[in-house]
């Protein structure tokens, strides 16, 4: 009998764990980024490389940058941003946060920006290529739930093939294609733990509440734009980092 129950208790104990995995953000995120990696594999041509899931060192401040996938083209080279989110997307490309609305309007969620996060990726992607090549971001929700956000670089998994074919990124010649996919590969090889990414996050938030641009090291100043006053890196043009008051 005792055994029995001991069994009963294993088993509804495996049950909660698979339900509580299953229903994770971080299972939901994989699901996305898988759903995109196969719509990004029918978007390759002859040659065509993708790495999914590398997590680079940005050389300048020693930061780190989790990137779900980047398709080397001769194309141009391309860093894709997935995000797996359910409900209304509410949010533009100047905006430092964006909206999740959910339940009817009922529950409402605020996330940062995947354009400015994936403004900073490319960032890093460039510094570590050593390269001055125009690389594009893209920001792809799995769910295609794209109808109320403004952003020149957002899309859906269906038009994930249009939006390639329309980025200005520079072209490559095979050889180079191939010798950036190379240096990516190795990358990969020795690529920083997770724990050490999320360590690397904490950090980078506190550089940032201190006034430290998290992409260069840069001192963040008061500016003034089309859509009023804003932080920016003091090496902007190098650097683009703008952050809302």
């Amino acid at each position: 009998m005792n055994k029995l129950f001991g069994l009963i208790i294993a088993a509804v104990i495996i049950f909660v764990t698979v339900k509580i995995f299953f229903r994770s953000s971080a299972f939901k995120g994989k699901i996305g980024e898988h759903k995109v990696y196969r719509a990004l594999k029918r978007c390759r041509i002859e040659g065509d490389k993708i790495i999914n899931d590398i997590t680079l060192v940005n050389p300048e401040n020693g930061m780190t940058s989790q990137i779900d996938h980047i398709l080397v083209s001769t194309r141009g080279i391309f860093a894709i941003e997935t995000k797996n989110y359910s409900g209304r997307i509410i949010g533009s490309d100047k905006d430092e946060t964006w909206t999740q609305i959910l339940a009817g309007g009922n529950v409402v969620n605020e996330f940062r920006s995947p354009v400015k996060q994936n403004n900073t990726h490319v960032y890093v992607l460039k510094k570590v290529l050593e390269s001055d090549a125009f690389i594009s971001g893209i920001v792809v929700f799995a769910q295609g739930n794209i109808g109320q956000i403004s952003g020149s670089c957002v899309c859906s998994p269906k038009g994930l093939k249009n939006k390639i074919s329309c980025a200005k990124a520079t072209e490559l010649s095979p050889e180079q294609r191939d010798e950036y996919f190379n240096l990516l590969s190795k990358l990969k090889e020795h690529s920083v733990s997770k724990r050490r990414h999320i360590k690397n996050i904490r950090r980078q938030q506190k550089r940032l509440r201190r006034g430290v641009c998290p992409r260069c090291n840069g001192k963040l100043v008061l500016r003034t734009g089309r859509y009023g006053e804003f932080y920016g890196c003091s090496n902007f043009p190098k650097c683009h980092f703008t952050k809302d008051l």
